[in-house]
């Protein structure tokens, strides 16, 4: 009862949100947006989330290889999808999709302790990239955001932050190689999913320079990591409006280009569901299949009993 009263409550903040939103731009002038929006751009920018969603892989390879537990990136990699999908549908948003992420890892190894340790690495290491890639954009930008103080203080803050983290992780670990090539498939990871937020921003012809992409993607990952809406829909819109408002993006361009990124995202869900359905069906099928195959082996069985005990009683009448 309790899980239902939370996704209730989170569709209602989703569903203010947006109606708040829509108090403020007119629905139809960001339709009208989203209609001349590129579909090749956005195609194109699908097909670098699942790329990015690949890479990221490689991330969470690397702590289990660490943990002792080997394992191709193939079946990992759709873990992964599974938990976009169920991030999306679940009440605890990503932090819910990386719990069923953890369960359904248990089937590679028996060590649960460390396959949830990777999954909170692979996260944790995620994020505090995520700062160094902002903090880099913020810095190389030339937009009006540079006269925001107090946005390079708090990335300045976090900056110290993940650099903490991730010394304390060298030093707890004590493996240098590790905590390095996992921060550098954050970073190619981070990079390719600003490149594609850049992409759908052409697509709705928004003028915005690569390096503006890059620092609000960082503040919009911390803010999204707090499971108060569905999937971030609403919360994100607003961060959006706010954020790119700094630089001179209007909230119609702003709320445009969330969108674009809710519903690529939501096409990479619906793939991580599909596949996640596809194995179920599979899996449904091979234990009918071995019911089936066993219940046979013992109705032969007791068929084979049967005409034995008929042949030991005839041979004693004789």
């Amino acid at each position: 009862m309790k899980k239902y009263l939370i996704f209730a409550f989170k569709v209602f903040v989703s569903v203010f949100l947006v109606y708040f939103i829509f108090t403020k731009i007119s629905f139809g002038d960001i339709l009208g947006v989203l209609k001349e929006a590129n579909l090749g751009y956005f195609f194109a920018a699908v097909f670098l989330a699942l790329l990015a969603l690949y890479i990221n892989t490689f991330k969470w390879k690397l702590w289990l290889e660490y943990f002792s537990i080997h394992e191709n990136v193939y079946p990992l990699f759709i873990l992964n999808l599974a938990s976009v999908f169920y991030s999306i549908f679940l009440p605890g948003g990503v932090l819910a999709g990386d719990a069923v992420r953890v369960y359904k890892s248990f089937d590679l190894h028996e060590e649960k302790k460390k396959i949830a340790t990777s999954i909170f690495l692979d996260r944790a290491i995620g994020l505090s990239v995520s700062v160094f890639v902002g903090f880099t954009g913020l810095i190389l930008t030339d937009s009006a955001v540079r006269d925001y103080g107090f946005v390079f203080n708090i990335y300045l803050l976090f900056f110290v932050g993940a650099l903490f983290f991730l010394g304390f992780l060298i030093w707890f670990y004590k493996n240098y190689r590790v905590v390095f090539l996992s921060s550098f498939y954050a970073v190619c990871s981070h990079v390719l999913y600003a490149f594609l937020v850049y992409i759908l921003s052409l697509s709705i012809g928004l003028e915005i320079s690569f390096f503006d992409i890059l620092w609000p993607l960082a503040l919009a990952n911390f803010i999204l990591v707090v499971p108060v809406s569905f999937f971030g829909l609403g919360v994100r819109e607003v961060s959006f409006i706010y954020i790119l408002g700094m630089i001179g993006i209007t909230a119609v361009s702003a709320t445009s280009l969330s969108l674009l990124i809710f519903f690529s995202t939501l096409i990479i869900g619906f793939i991580g569901g599909a596949v996640e359905f596809y194995f179920w069906a599979k899996k449904k099928m091979w234990l009918a299949a071995s019911s089936d195959l066993e219940n046979g082996i013992i109705k032969k069985s007791s068929a084979l009993s049967g005409e034995k005990i008929s042949m030991n009683k005839e041979s004693q009448k004789e």
